[in-house]
């Protein structure tokens, strides 16, 4: 059969693409495409065979594109009655009827097909874009956008009935709580309280007492002198002299119900003071960490090239410069990073669920509320953040198939349900801390968040923005066993890395390499958006917060030695058109 002998205006390829950008209509989409191909000059029945259309319909609509342009594809007013399709199986009817039929003996889970290297759906591209190699993909359908978004919403509800459950449950015991701090009076709680101020306000929140069992789950009390710079004068008043600072009316001691947070921690430090000392707490947390990180290297040696490249220097990096002897021990560090990291094994173990999107979104959700109960502003959210994309890039680059969804999507599904997730949590804490224990609690979280994202302050004056970013580079002592010089040359060979692997993505910028390391180099700049997005909390706690710039130390030589793509991979935008 000859091509279809067809006059087209000369804007035809042109108002074809718009159609194909602008459509929501699955079905006016495989019209314009098949439309497309005849345009551009193909065969009647080349077509036909590639799009698994009758030749007589293709014909049809090229004829309604010759005579009425865009409108054209989209068809005429149908008799009868509507369809009643539910979004769910339109969707999966809609990935069906694009993909070609499968060898025999390949199976099809979940939507997503084993490995064929013929087929291409177009799931990891932009809506309405033209893939690398001409691939027109379907567009993303707004059913199934919405229906992520009420799963994102979901697990975020039901992630904070848990916690609020915890909460409620794992009521300290004073008493206990109480003996336990006496007994280790002579140690880092009471007499370094710089070194252990979190573990101070930690104590007093399980040790203050409470009206109700929903005041010491929601709002905590805390008692501090001086702007919440010595609540371990406090504590210690409370162990050596008896003092009782919700009876003390002078003045000099001020308290609140600290509901700004989930206060995570305090469920793990409760349970495990009920049963230990509080020197064999801290050293069970040290080898909690230290178990999470090898954790993570074994479940990355096996991996693909990226993934084990990716998940050994976040494991060796946190393992030497993330001052893990210094802060695992601390009850608002331990629990928090023994879960970020061990939470993150769970890719390289299995990671297939980097290439299925339903999956992929429950994870990043889930884990995003859940460092959100653990987290305390201590920068475990943002490390959190950078290294689940990074991760999971490199699992979905190795896990690659043409069946999949793209490394990209997967690393914007991941941290788009983990925002969510942890905004949604902290939103729902504070709704629950407001209603049930602590009127002006939505007031207090409001005037903190005013402060810490407001430009920091000195004497009185405006400071730069620049001064809590040079409070950090002067901390960066802290990675590196308090040698200053160290920790400078540490920032110095970090930033001519990024600089060296910035080169290399805009060289490689029209292939897949180049576009991953511009990803890596990307999530190691997470640590500046934290510094810009809350200045003054990162000026004023700079001493814990240079723990975040692990993030750039860890990611900078994964984007320099990221493994070379095979050019069979590469060319994941094969046409449809040449697959036949």
């Amino acid at each position: 059969m000859r091509t279809l002998q067809l006059h087209f205006p000369d804007d035809a390829l042109a108002t074809l693409h718009t159609v194909l950008k602008q459509t929501k209509d699955p079905r006016v989409f495989r019209r314009a495409q098949a439309v497309h191909e005849v345009v551009k000059g193909t065969r009647l029945h080349t077509g036909s065979d590639t799009r698994a259309f009758p030749s007589s319909t293709l014909s049809t609509w090229a004829h309604h594109f010759a005579q009425a342009g865009a409108p054209g594809p989209v068809g005429r007013p149908r008799s009868g009655r509507p369809p009643t399709v539910t979004c769910a199986l339109d969707m999966q009817l809609n990935r069906l009827v694009e993909q070609e039929p499968l060898p025999h003996s390949f199976l099809i889970l979940s939507g997503v097909t084993t490995h064929s290297p013929r087929r291409t759906v177009g799931t990891g591209t932009a809506a309405g874009g033209i893939a690398p190699g001409g691939e027109l993909p379907m567009p993303p359908n707004r059913c199934s956008m919405r229906r992520l978004l009420l799963r994102i919403c979901a697990v975020s509800c039901l992630a904070n009935v848990l916690f609020f459950a915890l909460m409620l449950l794992v009521q300290p015991h004073p008493a206990t709580i109480l003996a336990r701090i006496m007994f280790h009076a002579s140690g880092a709680v009471v007499l370094q309280p710089h070194l252990a101020r979190n573990d101070c306000v930690v104590l007093q929140m399980l040790l203050n007492p409470a009206s109700s069992r929903l005041k010491r789950a929601l709002a905590p009390a805390v008692y501090y002198r001086e702007d919440w710079r010595h609540p371990c004068d406090v504590l210690r008043d409370m162990v050596e002299q008896g003092l009782k600072p919700d009876t003390v009316t002078s003045g000099t001691i001020v308290g609140e119900g600290y509901a700004r947070y989930w206060h995570g921690y305090n469920v793990v430090t409760a349970l495990a003071l009920r049963v230990m000392e509080v020197q064999h707490f801290r050293r069970l947390l040290l080898a909690c960490v230290g178990l999470a990180l090898g954790l993570l290297a074994l479940a990355t040696a096996h991996g693909g090239a990226r993934t084990r490249r990716t998940g050994l220097m976040i494991a060796v990096t946190a393992a030497t410069l993330w001052a893990v002897p210094r802060f695992a021990r601390e009850f608002t560090f331990g629990p928090g990073d023994t879960f970020l990291i061990a939470a993150l094994a769970v890719i390289p173990a299995w990671p297939r669920i980097t290439v299925r999107l339903e999956t992929l979104v429950l994870f990043g959700s889930t884990y995003g509320a859940t460092v959100v109960f653990f987290e305390m502003l201590t920068g475990q959210l943002p490390i959190a953040f950078a290294w689940l994309g990074a991760l999971t890039l490199a699992a979905a680059r190795d896990e690659h198939q043409p069946a999949g969804m793209a490394a990209a999507v997967s690393v914007g599904a991941a941290l788009g349900a983990f925002c969510l997730s942890a905004v949604l949590t902290v939103l729902i804490k504070q709704c629950l801390a407001v209603i049930l224990a602590e009127p002006q609690a939505a007031a207090a979280f409001l005037g903190h968040l005013q402060m810490y994202s407001g430009l920091p302050t000195s004497e009185g004056s405006s400071a730069s923005l620049m001064a809590p970013f040079v409070r950090m580079l002067q901390e960066t002592r802290v990675l590196t066993a308090g040698y200053a010089a160290a920790g400078y040359g540490l920032m110095a060979a970090t930033a001519i890395g990024w600089m060296a692997a910035a080169g290399m993505a805009w060289r490689q910028r029209r292939n897949v390499n180049g576009q991953d390391r511009a990803i890596l180099l990307a999530l190691s700049l997470v640590p500046v958006g934290w510094v810009l997005l809350l200045p003054t909390h990162t000026l004023l706690h700079a001493w814990f917060m240079v723990r975040i710039m692990i993030i750039p130390i860890a990611l900078v030589p994964v984007a320099l030695w990221w493994p070379k793509t095979p050019d069979h991979v590469r060319q994941t935008g094969v046409s449809l058109a040449h697959a036949g």
